[in-house]
């Protein structure tokens, strides 16, 4: 735990310049709540949520803040068009080798319960396949795809980042073209790549490459993933807890479906709580309007 807030505190001295720095010990001072924090950056890959603020105050006292993910409902997003505040879903689908690990059928189980239930979303799956997630990403019908599988980064090229599948075959951000990006901007999907290395950014050969940027390219309205290796069962309960809020299912029925940044937020806390030490809460990245709801059906 020392080690992951040595980092924290100089990756804040990294990327924070002495009048950012000015301008974030006055936004710290003001009332403590529920306080959402959008960042806009197209560079490389770099661990924004892990950043621990520290300096002295206005009183002369030195401190260390929490990360940035623990302080704020914390979300990316890239440059350009903002980021929508209504993320519309009537059909998704769930992706689920059948060689994964035991705590990835935990998750394609709690999508099956959803499916049982007739719930508000249409949901179908486990898809096994690359030409069975292709298919819906071409017909353009598809709001909402979850995907628990292995992933690996490739850090020559980001485009060729890979998820494994069945049957030998495997799924590339540089396979998110044509048609496929056409549907895909037709249904403006939320994506949840509950994989290793997922949200990983880098440049590729001729642009920014990596998941995050293909499916916002192709006008997706959100995307989560993990920035490396994760714990399995640590993911899953992530998953559960992040849908659970974002939904407003079960024990939050009475709440309502909370905003991203909350739902995001509060599965994060869930999973340290869990394990502290284990920098699996730490991984997790929303790009998307930290503010922006669900609308389901």
């Amino acid at each position: 735990m020392q080690e992951l807030s040595d980092i924290g505190t100089n990756l804040y001295e990294a990327l924070f310049s002495d009048e950012l720095k000015q301008e974030f010990a006055q936004f710290r001072a003001e009332p403590a709540g529920q306080r959402s924090l959008l960042i806009i950056s197209d560079d490389p890959w770099i661990p924004w949520e892990m950043a621990r603020p520290a300096g002295i105050d206005a009183s002369g006292r030195t401190y260390v803040d929490p990360p940035l993910c623990e302080t704020f409902r914390l979300a990316r997003w890239l440059a350009g068009p903002g980021a929508p505040d209504q993320v519309v879903m009537q059909h998704g689908v769930w992706v689920a080798p059948t060689d994964n690990l035991q705590a990835a059928k935990i998750e394609s189980d709690y999508f099956a319960d959803l499916h049982r239930r007739q719930w508000a979303i249409e949901l179908e799956g486990p898809l096994r396949t690359a030409p069975e997630v292709e298919t819906r990403f071409v017909e353009g019908q598809t709001e909402f795809f979850h995907f628990s599988c292995h992933g690996n980064i490739n850090t020559d090229d980001p485009n060729e980042s890979k998820l494994k599948l069945d049957a030998g075959m495997y799924l590339r951000p540089s396979q998110i073209t044509g048609a496929k990006k056409i549907g895909l901007s037709q249904s403006r999907p939320m994506v949840f790549l509950n994989a290793c290395h997922a949200g990983r950014v880098g440049f590729g050969l001729t642009q920014l490459g990596g998941w995050a940027q293909r499916f916002l390219a192709a006008g997706a309205s959100a995307f989560i993933g993990s920035q490396w290796e994760i714990r399995d069962e640590l993911a899953a309960q992530f998953a559960q807890e992040f849908y659970n809020r974002l939904w407003g299912l079960d024990q939050f029925a009475d709440q309502g479906p909370a905003p991203l940044g909350e739902a995001l937020y509060a599965a994060r806390m869930s999973i340290k709580q869990a394990d502290p030490a284990n920098p699996t809460w730490l991984a997790y990245v929303l790009y998307g309007d930290p503010l922006g709801r669900v609308l389901l059906g």
